[in-house]
């Protein structure tokens, strides 16, 4: 088989896999540990099953309560509280941690935090010290930094960077399922701690491989190709916008190609070569900060109010059809990048804002009729799970990974701030609202709108990149 793709770039230091096997064997590695860390926590409520049968926190319940109780409820809610704000802060400090040390201490670092999780549980369920938030914590925390730290493999594929970044999107779905094989091997009579143990040996070896595999500076694509335009010695960038001494060189020929090329465009901006505090300032950053956050609100929304909102007898069946559709939206990641790598970003961008309109705008009507709710959920799950994709693939086409992990962390840590609003929205909803979703929805599909604004700029940004480069054509 022949292998078309322009090898990557790494630190000296560094053994590159020249051949495709090589690289395919490294990123199925990647997959893996992805697999095996990343989301695991958003597969709480098989967890929580176990922790129930478990017989966890029911002191908690008064003589004679119905189990579970309240109180016993409430407790473990914690648990998964403290997951989830530990994972929703890390990837602000793995961005920064794999900006200054590299991917290879990065995944280290985070793997070792997983496992300190995996033993802080064996210790809690061997001894019945409460250790369970602490080691869920550390669970939650750790994934980013592993998943993030991986990123720039896709760079190993250059003609298949949207395809490998989304199959690690969809991994990372596939990743909250670990509890429910978990619950498995539990109900068969295997003690929980015995579980973790086997978990951590098996995750050992993959963390140890990962550490002699990975490389100590992030895989950066090599610029062979006939459209690259990184030698015109002519300024690409308005003026104001221009970095001290950053100039665009390729010869004409080259030039009169890379009109076609998006990507090409976008290396002619020299975006990647701004600082951090430049690249934040540029509309294409905040502009897609403000994209990804109108566009999961509306699915978080959805997630937290399914069960309370088909409450009816008739109803109740659509918040399962829900879960199993939200849950199975990653078998549509790698057709979703397979389009951005043969149709571009830009479509891409187009084709996930339009996908998410539609949902908000059948948000309103889902209690109508079934088959409107069923609809709506393939549309909010397909634009969910793509959306991801376009965005880790957006940060490093449009920015570089040089500030690929603060950049995130940042965009990450407003996703973070946003879900804030949810409580507020539910008790607005079902106070002053009188339980009328359809209003509350009717909200989120006018703030959805404000997602427009992305691929209507990014869309005039390649468009004037492509005046300035055919017109430095003419000119020469």
């Amino acid at each position: 088989m022949v292998d078309h793709d322009p090898l990557p770039v790494a630190s000296p230091n560094d053994v590159m896999p020249v051949s495709l096997r090589g690289r395919v064997l490294t990123l199925l590695l990647a997959f893996v540990q992805t697999a095996l860390t990343s989301g695991i926590i958003f597969g709480w409520p098989a967890f929580e099953h176990i922790l129930l049968e478990f017989h966890l926190y029911e002191n908690y319940c008064a003589p004679g309560e119905v189990l579970p109780c309240n109180d016993q409820l409430s407790r473990m809610n914690i648990i998964f509280n403290v997951g989830v704000i530990m994972n929703t802060f890390s990837p602000v400090v793995a961005g920064v941690f794999l900006d200054h040390f590299g991917p290879r201490l990065t995944n280290l670092v985070s793997g070792l935090i997983f496992l300190m999780g995996c033993l802080a549980f064996v210790i809690a369920c061997f001894t019945g010290i409460d250790l369970y938030a602490v080691g869920y914590g550390l669970l939650g925390f750790s994934g980013p930094g592993v998943y993030v730290s991986l990123f720039h493999l896709s760079n190993m594929f250059p003609h298949h960077i949207g395809l490998v970044i989304s199959c690690f999107s969809g991994i990372f779905t596939i990743s909250s399922f670990i509890f429910r094989v978990f619950r498995i091997i539990f109900e068969q009579g295997v003690q929980l701690h015995i579980i973790f143990v086997g978990f951590a040996i098996l995750l050992l070896p993959l963390l140890i491989a990962g550490a002699f595999i990975w490389p100590k500076k992030s895989y950066v694509k090599q610029e062979v190709s006939p459209s690259s335009v990184s030698s015109e010695k002519t300024p690409l960038l308005p003026a104001d916008d221009t970095p001290s001494g950053a100039e665009v060189t390729t010869s004409v020929s080259r030039a009169s190609s890379s009109v076609r090329s998006s990507e090409a465009l976008l290396e002619a901006a020299g975006l990647s070569s701004l600082s951090l505090f430049a690249q934040m300032k540029s509309p294409l950053y905040w502009l897609c900060t403000i994209w990804i956050v109108v566009l999961a609100f509306p699915g978080l929304f959805l997630s937290a109010a399914a069960d309370t909102l088909f409450t009816r007898a008739d109803e109740e069946y659509l918040a399962d059809v829900f879960n199993w559709i939200w849950s199975l939206g990653f078998v549509f990641v790698p057709v979703m990048g397979v389009v951005m790598d043969r149709l571009g970003l830009k479509f891409s961008i187009f084709l996930v804002t339009t996908m998410m309109l539609v949902y908000c705008t059948l948000a309103p009507l889902m209690l109508l009729h079934p088959i409107i709710a069923i609809v709506a959920f393939i549309f909010a799950s397909l634009a969910n799970v793509s959306m991801w994709s376009i965005l880790y693939t957006y940060m490093g086409k449009v920015f570089g990974f040089k500030n690929f992990g603060k950049l995130l962390g940042v965009t990450s840590f407003v996703i973070a701030g946003s879900s804030f609003l949810l409580t507020p929205l539910f008790v607005l909803t079902l106070g002053k609202f009188e339980g009328n979703f359809a209003k509350s929805n009717a909200i989120i599909f006018l703030a959805s709108l404000l997602s427009i604004g992305l691929p209507l700029y990014y869309a005039f940004f390649l468009y004037r990149q492509r005046k300035r480069l055919m017109s430095i054509n003419i000119n020469n």
